[in-house]
């Protein structure tokens, strides 16, 4: 016989046949032959020895009551195949005598046969009787098996329906193999599927109807049904079974199990599973050899029906869709045009939502179109966590709102299928459907998922563009559990098909949209860079310049944030203005003033835009940054971006930024060069008003001056009124602190012979908060070494920020005492000699010392 084992088992066209070398029945007739060579033995101790073993012949399993003729057609006896030695040859015991079994009840069991044979012994040690009889037994068994199996057969091919096919075949395979239960499970999804029909014996928990996880008849994964031929469990509590399927299978009571896959036009259809309920069962390999040849004739007559089934279901759903799209409004539009197949989808089935779900290039991705009942939330509105129904980033009409591409997307991204790029939709292409998630077991965390969605039942079809997955195409029941009929897979699968076919057209619709929109966008930079230039000339504020054209700016690219960023001295620098779409984090704010600091730009000194040189980067994560610069980048919010220069003549001010948030975004060079232009205008911009502001502040500063100077000669006449030197001092301290608005003025003198290292305060005006220093004694030794001469000689020094003005140690902690931020000291001689000084304070934080002020002083 040749070895077909080999071949494997389904879709080959070759019947399967068990290993004798490893089967029950080859181990007993070598025991049986090694028993009969025993000199020292009677034929009695044979018999008692062969009776009390533990073997069992198949004869016993699998052979139920025989009903069909004798096949014309007979394959070659067991006594061919294997001769017995010292077996006598009977020549009138021919294949026609051996018909009177067809007649009986029941093939009679190995034992009884064996006890028969022992009683004719010929006692000569040879029991010729037992031997004859278990040829018999051999051939009657292979017999029994080629009948049932054309019986099989015959009503497999009888039956006019699908339904009918798989009633009879679990029927007849429970009967032939007498196990408890036979079924057989068809597959709803990767990993899960349905029992469509069952066949067992009574006392047993049904499970036709039951949408199980197909990890449920014993196999660890859906894969191995892809590995392996066949998944066996002897006993349920001798495999290392997961607690979630032990729960499965005690559930309907099952103690052992075997299953084999379905294959129809090489995918994975079903299983065909035999199970007993009452105690364990040893899957022998004839079980396992028969059901296998069961299953390639099941798939043979299945196919045909099937793709029947399939083709007339799917002629009278090709009517229904057309009946659905001539109802559905046209748009150039994708976002339009998907949104109104989401209303009439949804109206057709009666559903209480309808989406389309469209993948980022990182397998992320966002709902771009819905559907919604009344009384539902909308997972558009939900995922911008914006109620707003008016929002620029949404159309609304009947209830049916429609994503624009490019707007926020969902922070709720699937992560399974991003891990997975697209999971089983993109592998099998197939449609996934759940009648009650609560029954799917499902884990309590996707549960949850699904709850956010509130939804209890739904069914998903993939959307490809040619062999790429686009995204997915959805229909949900939310207010109960839904059975769906397969005529709703077949038609929502025909819907998806029709949608990458409709891709595909408005691809091409929109390539010549965004050449049109190209131009609309080069004559429309041009149109906002005249008004901004007239803006700039005819405004004296700069910031609101900034913030009137960013957001022009931000409207005419469609991106997410515009921004203008100024340096600061050290290249660190903040946002200074920005216009920003909805539900992204804004960089500026009026009452933070946040400085940011990249490396980078501070280790060069401005980089590249120094040389007034452009940056476009399309995919932040594909441009090998830094992780800091990356880290940078994310706290903005960007995933792509377009940097320009801002030059104030010839000097780096700042820069301006288009941001893309929501995903990569390829940046075409005309909307470079617009934000390169709008860049130079703001550079003129800043220009005219650095001329303007240097006017004003000259003219402020000259009145400053004059008012000043007029202030001094009235404080000199009030100084002249007076002989007191006590009254002169304090009319000086109080009127100068009140012209200057400082926080302390004081006149300090120094002690004769300290040698400019001792002195005190003999005059002080300050203000409410701070401490009177007045009469208090001050001892400073590094004065008199470091200083005292440049004062004789009438220098004045005047401090913005004593922190950050280059002093001494010894001076800082001196000033400290008087609570000094900013520090203006003008000496007082008396001749040529250093008298001491009017100090003039600032004491509640930095002050910048202007010119005219220094001068009055």
């Amino acid at each position: 016989m040749a070895d077909t084992s080999s071949r494997g088992v389904l879709g080959r066209g070759v019947l399967r046949f068990f290993d004798l070398a490893s089967s029950e029945i080859w181990q007993l007739i070598r025991a049986i032959m090694t028993s009969f060579d025993q000199p020292n033995q009677s034929h009695q101790t044979n018999y008692d020895w062969l009776a009390s073993s533990s073997l069992t012949l198949p004869i016993e399993q699998s052979i139920g009551r025989v009903t069909t003729d004798s096949i014309a057609s007979e394959m070659p006896s067991w006594s061919e195949i294997l001769p017995l030695p010292d077996v006598e040859q009977t020549e009138t015991i021919t294949m026609p005598q051996f018909e009177k079994f067809d007649q009986s009840e029941e093939i009679l069991s190995s034992k009884s046969q064996l006890n028969q044979s022992s009683s004719n012994g010929n006692g000569k040690g040879t029991p010729t009787g037992v031997k004859f009889h278990l040829a018999v037994d051999i051939e009657q068994h292979c017999k029994g098996e080629r009948q049932w199996l054309f019986h099989l057969a015959t009503q497999m091919r009888k039956a006019e329906t699908s339904d009918a096919l798989l009633r009879t075949t679990v029927t007849e395979v429970s009967q032939g193999l007498r196990v408890d239960r036979a079924l057989i499970f068809r597959f709803q999804s990767e990993n899960r599927g349905t029992v469509l029909v069952e066949s067992m014996v009574g006392g047993y928990t049904p499970s036709q109807g039951e949408y199980l996880p197909v990890i449920a008849f014993g196999a660890e994964n859906p894969s191995a049904y892809e590995e392996q031929e066949v998944v066996a469990l002897n006993d349920i509590n001798d495999r290392a079974l997961s607690p979630f399927q032990l729960q499965l299978l005690e559930r309907f009571q099952v103690k052992a199990s075997l299953s084999l896959p379905i294959l129809i036009d090489g995918q994975l259809w079903g299983l065909l599973v035999v199970q007993q309920c009452s105690g364990s069962r040893e899957w022998q390999e004839a079980d396992i050899s028969l059901l296998y040849q069961v299953v390639t004739e099941l798939r043979l007559s299945l196919q045909p029906v099937e793709s029947f089934t399939r083709r007339r279901e799917q002629v009278k759903q090709e009517k229904v869709l057309a009946q659905i799209l001539a109802t559905i409004p046209p748009s150039s539009d994708p976002n339009i045009a998907h949104g109104n197949i989401c209303q009439e989808v949804r109206l057709f089935f009666k559903a209480d939502r309808v989406v389309v779900y469209r993948f980022n290039p990182d397998w992320s991705g966002e709902f771009v179109a819905e559907s919604v009942a009344e009384g539902w939330v909308s997972l558009l509105q939900d995922q911008k966590q914006n109620p707003n129904l008016t929002s620029p980033d949404l159309l609304s009409s009947k209830r049916c709102t429609v994503k624009q591409i490019g707007s926020v997307a969902s922070p709720n991204t699937d992560t399974y299928l991003k891990q997975t790029q697209g999971g089983s939709y993109f592998k099998s292409q197939q449609v996934q459907r759940v009648d009650d998630i609560y029954a799917a077991g499902f884990s309590q965390c996707y549960i949850e998922t699904l709850e956010k969605y509130q939804t209890n039942a739904y069914i998903i079809a993939p959307i490809f563009d040619g062999e790429h997955l686009w995204g997915l195409f959805a229909v949900y029941q939310n207010s109960r559990p839904r059975r769906w009929l397969d005529s709703d897979v077949v038609l929502l699968s025909l819907l998806s098909d029709r949608l990458s076919s409709i891709l595909k057209q408005l691809d091409m619709a929109a390539q010549l949209q965004e050449k049109s929109e190209q131009l609309d966008i080069a004559v429309e930079g041009e149109k906002i860079a005249s008004r901004l230039l007239d803006k700039i000339l005819k405004s004296s504020d700069l910031n609101n310049v900034f913030q009137t054209a960013t957001k022009e700016i931000r409207q005419q690219l469609k991106c997410d944030r515009v921004a203008v960023y100024r340096f600061n001295p050290d290249w660190s620098g903040e946002f200074v203005a920005e216009d920003v779409a909805h539900g992204w984090i804004p960089l500026v704010e009026p009452s933070i003033k946040k400085v940011w600091r990249d490396t980078y730009l501070e280790d060069t000194e401005g980089g590249r835009y120094r040389n007034n040189e452009t940056l476009a980067v399309d995919d932040i994560y594909l441009v090998n940054y830094d992780q800091c610069h990356i880290d940078l980048l994310e706290q903005f919010q960007a995933k792509a971006y377009v940097i320009v220069p801002i030059l104030q003549g010839k000097t780096l001010w700042g820069l301006l930024a288009a941001y893309q948030n929501n995903g990569p975004r390829h940046w075409q060079k005309m909307e470079v060069g617009i934000l390169a232009q709008m860049g130079r205008q703001f550079g003129v911009g800043l220009q005219q008003t650095e001329y303007l502001e240097q006017l004003r502040a000259k003219s402020s500063q000259l009145l400053l001056a004059a008012d000043l100077e007029k202030s001094a000669v009235k404080i000199i006449n009030k100084i002249r009124q007076s002989r007191k030197l006590d009254t002169i001092f304090k009319t000086t301290t109080i009127e100068i602190r009140k012209l200057l608005m400082a926080d302390r003025v004081g006149l300090f003198r120094f002690d004769p012979d300290s040698d400019f290292n001792d002195g005190k305060l003999v005059s002080e005006d300050v203000v409410n908060g701070y401490d009177r220093m007045l009469g208090k004694k001050i001892h400073d030794h590094c004065f008199s070494q470091k200083y005292s001469r440049h004062y004789v000689e009438g220098r004045v020094h005047a401090v913005a920020d004593i922190y950050n003005g280059d002093l001494s140690d010894c001076y800082i902690e001196l000033l400290a005492q008087f609570q000094v931020r900013a520090n203006l000291v003008v000496p007082l001689r008396k001749g040529t000699e250093l008298w001491g000084f009017l100090c003039i304070h600032q004491c509640s934080k930095p002050r910048q010392w202007q010119e005219y002020e220094i001068d009055f002083a």
